[in-house]
């Protein structure tokens, strides 16, 4: 009987042995699969930092250059009308930028400074904020210029479509895409009037 109990305390203590040495071993593996788990990779980290420089980043689009108006045709008109379309569009998107390319504020630190640091700092951000409102401003005294500028066209747009059909061009005649047979067709037209008018003028 003793020798029984023995045998079995002695198997009892041999699979403990056993389970805490498989612990051990797989441990370090466990371990090293959870640090990677949880900590980010390199990659990721890169990742997200250049998706966030995408996102902040604005490119650079010049100033339109002033322009004739007495002087522009209609194409070089429309042209200054998108360039200061893209120009107007650029400047709303960095002002929507800025914000979050401004490093976040230590306000603990801030309340440390001295009182005329503080003023200072009162009087940049009432400069600021009235030169964003003066900026807003300019923007919308620009977009009714421009929707001036874009009926004025529309109106000779219309005043020359107007006698070119008084002096008998149709608009579908004076297109790009216009061939030659339509092109012989309005000519032998206009010299059929013409023939006709001269034999009724020679008519007696």
């Amino acid at each position: 009987m003793k020798a029984q109990l023995l045998a079995g305390a002695e198997n009892v203590s041999a699979e403990s042995a056993a389970a805490s040495q498989a612990g051990s071993d797989a441990s370090p593996n466990e371990t090293a699969s959870e640090d990677q788990t949880s900590q980010p990779s390199v990659q990721e980290t890169a990742a997200d930092e250049s998706t966030a420089s995408e996102t902040t980043h604005v490119p650079e689009i010049p100033a339109p250059e002033p322009i004739e108006l007495d002087k522009a045709d209609l194409e070089q008109l429309r042209e200054a009308i998108e360039a200061r379309d893209a120009y107007i569009s650029y400047l709303l998107k960095k002002l929507k930028v800025a914000p979050t390319i401004a490093p976040p504020v230590d306000w603990e630190a801030l309340q440390n400074t001295p009182d005329e640091l503080k003023q200072k700092l009162q009087e940049l951000q009432e400069q600021l904020t009235e030169k964003l409102r003066l900026a807003e401003v300019d923007l919308s005294l620009e977009r009714a210029r421009l929707a001036r500028e874009e009926a004025a066209l529309r109106l000779r747009e219309e005043q020359l479509e107007q006698r070119l059909k008084q002096y008998g061009f149709e608009e579908a005649d004076s297109a790009d895409g216009e061939n030659d047979s339509k092109r012989r067709r309005r000519w032998l037209k206009f010299l059929s009037r013409s023939e006709d008018r001269s034999q009724t003028g020679d008519s007696p």
